[in-house]
């Protein structure tokens, strides 16, 4: 637990506190105490307990609601093994996915194990909700109208946008709209207004990956939500709605936007190419959009099925503990490369000496004496706490893996991975 961001950030107070040697006063001392205080008991403390904390404050903040958001965020990894692994055995005697899941958030689900029981109070104690993912799925989300309900007297008119966006982010399952597109239409005005108004706020990146996800969708639809006919012509009514919005919303970027896309459009005579889907997002102005954009992540700590990947390798040294599957979004080279990571941070050198690419081609091999000198200055603790995004590159039919890693304020590092003996290992000169 202490690898996470937010428990990072208590430490950080404590240690500028401990190297602090002088005051004013006794009150100034008294009083940067007290603060260091509550940022350790909002930061270490479990969702719950802070929910709690917040909802006692007479005032809060915006960034306190983002924290405890950011929290949530950052636990839900945690959970993504635990609830995958239990609801599969469950998931065979569920009939009715979309009742269960009512159930399952009214606290009335009574069958299962005690294990999966107390899993599901659990969850939804520390601020999740349980929503249908289809074909026979379940998953999990923060509580935003929780949140909303909560605070509603006490936010700011961005905030409370921002968790109305949030709440109604999902839009497509399977492939397919979930949602008109004329509601469609109304998110994208929205989520511009508050990314143009606000360009400081804390979660813009966030907004902005959603705002080019939504135009996405508008403009070239989905899969199971097509916008042409089988001959792949945009059907007659789709314009028909380009045309409008353009001419309903004609002060925004947005409408600017379709109305460049349609442009194209016609002069393919109105046939949705391959070529032109890919050119929306060139569309898109930056000051709309995050690049460079990729998955959320976290990097540190492991969960804890990687926990158990990690202590099998140390055991066994075999890579075909590696593979998998892993839960949640984790790829192979991704969970390689998060537990090198892990590996190094607590000092268990030789695991990360045995991860590194040792032969054929850009093989860069320090001895083991070398390696431990250099890696052992390399702060990828650091680099977690600040890491949000990573974009995945494949080359040479997979055998290179590059990693870019995307930090809050959009600076990048990358980490290349090799294949050696069909599983991906470190490069070692590629180490942020």
């Amino acid at each position: 637990m202490e690898q996470y961001q937010f428990v990072q950030e208590a430490k950080s107070a404590v240690a500028a506190f401990e190297e602090r040697k002088s005051y004013k006063s006794q009150t100034e001392l008294k009083n940067y105490r007290n603060n260091v205080k509550t940022i350790i008991e909002y930061r270490v403390s479990m969702p719950y307990t802070e929910f709690t904390m917040l909802k006692n404050q007479s005032n809060i903040s915006d960034e306190q609601i983002l924290h405890y958001i950011e929290k949530l965020e950052l636990l839900k990894e945690r959970y993504t093994d635990r609830w995958e692994m239990h609801f599969k055995e469950q998931s065979v005697d569920i009939s009715n996915v979309k009742d269960y899941v009512q159930h399952l958030n009214s606290g009335s689900v009574k069958n299962g194990t005690e294990e999966y029981s107390n899993l599901v109070d659990e969850m939804k104690g520390n601020g999740y909700i349980f929503v249908d993912d289809g074909e026979g799925m379940i998953s999990f989300t923060v509580d935003y109208d929780r949140i909303s309900e909560t605070f509603s007297k006490k936010l700011s008119e961005e905030l409370k946008l921002f968790l109305d966006i949030q709440k109604n982010k999902r839009f497509k399952v399977d492939a397919e709209l979930v949602i008109s597109r004329e509601e469609l239409e109304t998110r994208l005005i929205q989520l511009e207004s508050i990314i143009i108004k606000y360009p400081n706020f804390s979660n813009i990146n966030e907004l902005k990956i959603l705002f080019q996800d939504l135009m996405k969708t508008y403009l070239t639809g989905t899969e199971n939500s097509q916008i042409t006919t089988n001959q792949t012509r945009v059907k007659e009514e789709i314009i028909t709605g380009f045309e409008q919005f353009i001419s309903e919303n004609n002060n925004t970027t947005s409408s600017q936007i379709v109305d460049a896309f349609l442009s194209k459009l016609k002069g393919s005579n109105f046939q949705l190419t391959k070529e032109l889907e890919n050119q929306v997002e060139s569309l898109i102005p930056s000051k709309l959009k995050m690049i460079p954009n990729g998955l959320s992540i976290n990097l540190l700590p492991l969960t804890n099925q990687m926990l158990e990947t990690y202590e099998e390798y140390k055991r066994a040294n075999n890579e075909n503990v590696f593979d998998g599957p892993f839960a949640g979004t984790n790829t192979i080279d991704l969970v390689v490369a998060r537990i090198y990571m892990y590996a190094v941070v607590t000092g268990d050198y030789d695991v990360a000496y045995d991860l590194i690419y040792k032969g054929g081609k850009g093989a860069d091999i320090p001895d083991k004496s070398q390696f431990i000198s250099e890696i052992s200055s390399t702060d990828f603790q650091t680099l977690s706490n600040e890491v949000t995004m990573v974009e995945f590159q494949y080359q040479e039919n997979g055998e290179i893996i590059k990693h870019i890693y995307i930090k809050g304020d959009g600076e990048t590092v990358s980490l290349e991975l090799r294949l050696e003996n069909g599983y991906p290992k470190i490069v070692y000169k590629s180490t942020p």
